[in-house]
């Protein structure tokens, strides 16, 4: 809570391991996400035990096709309760995130006016985690529909964020970051 850590620990990689999580994502349920808007392609949601193509979306048939759907880089469904609500998607022309409902039919744009980098977004629990190059972190907590998700919490690290996960019991997030390190921060409210 308010970008103080409370643990920290010094990290040695030997080797660093390419990203896949541009074009790959797993959702709360079990399931495979593969990207392949920025190939043309569909955005296809795979069984990982049968290798079956549960649900195939391409832009064509969307109802409202978005004018730079094209460019995204990075897309990820979102869900609360066990219950799908929509996808968060970033693009090559913008340092806001977008969230779309799950047919694609409404769209909301998250703008943060501080960042100047392009941001990397990732859900954690029932929150939507938002971060930069910058060391800007943005929390939102996610709520049935994209119109009521509400920015509640924003700090600055000490190091440059590399990925986020977060642990409910205590209510933790959990940054690693370029330096090396793995900080822990107290989740609001704990």
């Amino acid at each position: 809570e308010r970008g103080k850590d409370i643990i920290s620990y010094q990290l040695n990689p030997e080797n660093t391991i390419p990203a896949a999580s541009k074009f790959l994502s797993f959702d709360h349920f079990g399931f495979l996400w593969v990207n392949l808007f920025p190939q043309k392609g569909p955005l296809l949601c795979i069984d990982p035990i049968t290798l079956q193509i549960n649900t195939k979306i391409n832009l064509e048939n969307l109802t409202n096709v978005y004018r730079f759907m094209k460019s995204v880089i990075y897309i990820s469904p979102l869900h609360i309760k066990d219950q799908p609500i929509g996808f968060v998607a970033l693009f090559s022309d913008t340092y806001d995130a977008y969230l779309f409902s799950t047919d694609f039919s409404r769209s909301r744009k998250l703008h943060n006016s501080d960042l100047q980098a392009f941001p990397k977004v990732k859900q954690v629990g029932n929150r939507l985690i938002l971060w930069s190059e910058e060391c800007q972190i943005y929390i939102y907590d996610l709520k049935e529909t994209i119109d009521s998700i509400v920015c509640n919490a924003k700090f600055t690290t000490k190091a440059r964020p590399v990925d986020v996960c977060g642990v409910n019991e205590p209510d933790l997030l959990i940054i690693s970051c370029d330096d090396n390190t793995v900080r822990a921060y107290l989740a609001k409210g704990s």
